[in-house]
Parts: structure tokens; C-alpha cells; sequence
């Protein structure tokens, strides 16, 4: 995939330690800036999960800002659809998206993705947060639930192609997401979205839905069809 000039990421640093990726990446605040660390000790997930950030993973924090617009809501999948990419262009890996922003190999999760912003007037900064298993050990506790590329592929993968292939691939998704082309990168994701069509369990704020993931809109959310009725479901924890 060709990387879009106007978004490439010219400013890439990368640490040996840091508590996050994120945080670091809000105190630099530089656009189109990438902060990347060889281990976290203080990493985390969406909803202040703890994230294993050993050695051998590849993690890395992408910085943009943009004006405030209507396709916001689609960074996360353009970011997910980035990883996708990078990976299996690194280490031939074919991942499943788990809505709305988990990769899955064979129902382990490879790579996960956080994004906290930061709103100034009309303006909005993006913190997305990559992480991707690729060498690092996974935790006896979690090896049902997770896996590593190395595992998978049987060799280890060098975190620096991968790193290079995600920089590329997210400019160029992101480009597409900046212009408005967000059809393809819809069409897409629900072609590779492993959610659609079972039964979940969606836990958002208070609410707890149990039912089947039907679609997901134009915006980016799922809907799940309950007793016999749609809901739109924008963020939330999902079990299936």
C-alpha cells in the first residue's frame, strides 16, 4: 500500500522504556508524530485495561490533529484497517476485526488499539494507541485469549517492519479518512469483521445488551438486534 505524502509521519521516536506511549505523546504533542517504546511499564487498553507491554511487541502511539468533522467516528477503524494491513504485509498474518478495533487470529487477539483526543476550539488532537504482539512472551494467564506473530509464524518478525509498515499504511488510510473516501474502508471492515452475525453480550456505561451484531452504520457503530428490536451501539465492551 502507497503512503499519502500529505500525513506521512516524519517525526518518529523511539524509546528503549516508558510508562506509555500515550502519555508521552500528549506532553510532545507533535502532528503526524509517532512515539514508540521497546516495553511499557504502565501500558494500557481501552477502558484503563492493563496492556502486557513486554519486550518484542510493537508499541507505538500515532499523534494527529484535524479540524473537528462528521467522520471522527471512523478513526478507530481506519487505524484497526492500518494494523491489518502492516501486519500481514510484515508477516503474512491474515487478522479478523472484533469490533470495533481488535485484531484476531483465529479468535486470539494480536493487536489492540486506544484513542484518547484532546479538544481545543475547532480543533481535535488524536492519540492512537497501537499495540501488536509480534515477539513478545504472552502470559500463561492470557494465552488462551492472545497470541503472537512469532507464534504464529513460527520466527521471529523484525518490530521495525512492522513499525515501518504501519507509518505507511495508516498515512495512506488516513488520507482516504481525511478526503471523505470512507466507503471502501467500511466495505471492507465489515467484510473482515468476525462480530457480525453472533451473539454478543455489549456492556456500554450502565447498560448491559445481550443479542446478534447485525450491522455496522456509516459511522463506525454496531447495531445488535435484541427482542425484537435494533440498537445503536457508538462504544462499548463486547463479549461474544
Amino acid at each position: 500500500m502507497v503512503s499519502c505524502k500529505r500525513f506521512s509521519f516524519r517525526r518518529v521516536k523511539i524509546f528503549e522504556s516508558l510508562p506509555s506511549t500515550q502519555s508521552t505523546a500528549k506532553k510532545l504533542r507533535k502532528p503526524f508524530s509517532a512515539v514508540a517504546a521497546q516495553r511499557q511499564t504502565k501500558g494500557k487498553g481501552r477502558f484503563e485495561r492493563e496492556w502486557d507491554s513486554s519486550r518484542g511487541g510493537l508499541y507505538v502511539t500515532l499523534t494527529v490533529r484535524e479540524p473537528l468533522g462528521e467522520h471522527f467516528s471512523l478513526l478507530p477503524i481506519a487505524a484497526a484497517a492500518a494494523a491489518r494491513e502492516a501486519i500481514h504485509s510484515a508477516s503474512g498474518v491474515a487478522c479478523a476485526y472484533k469490533w470495533p478495533n481488535d485484531l484476531l487470529w483465529k479468535g486470539k487477539k494480536i493487536s489492540g488499539i486506544l484513542v484518547e483526543t484532546i479538544i481545543l476550539g475547532k480543533t481535535i488532537w488524536a492519540f492512537i494507541g497501537i499495540g501488536i504482539n509480534i515477539n513478545n512472551k504472552i502470559p500463561f494467564h492470557l494465552k488462551s485469549k492472545a497470541a503472537s506473530l512469532q507464534s504464529i509464524c513460527g520466527k521471529k518478525i523484525r518490530v521495525e517492519k512492522v513499525l515501518d509498515a504501519l507509518l505507511g499504511s495508516f498515512s495512506s488510510f488516513y488520507g482516504k479518512y481525511r478526503d471523505g473516501n470512507t466507503g471502501a474502508l467500511l466495505n471492507s471492515y465489515r467484510k473482515g469483521c468476525k462480530t457480525l452475525g453472533t451473539k454478543v453480550v455489549v456492556r456500554s456505561g450502565t447498560r448491559v445488551l445481550r443479542g446478534v451484531a447485525k450491522a455496522v452504520t456509516d459511522e463506525g457503530f454496531l447495531v445488535v438486534s435484541s427482542k425484537g428490536k435494533d440498537a445503536v451501539i457508538a462504544d462499548g465492551t463486547l463479549r461474544s
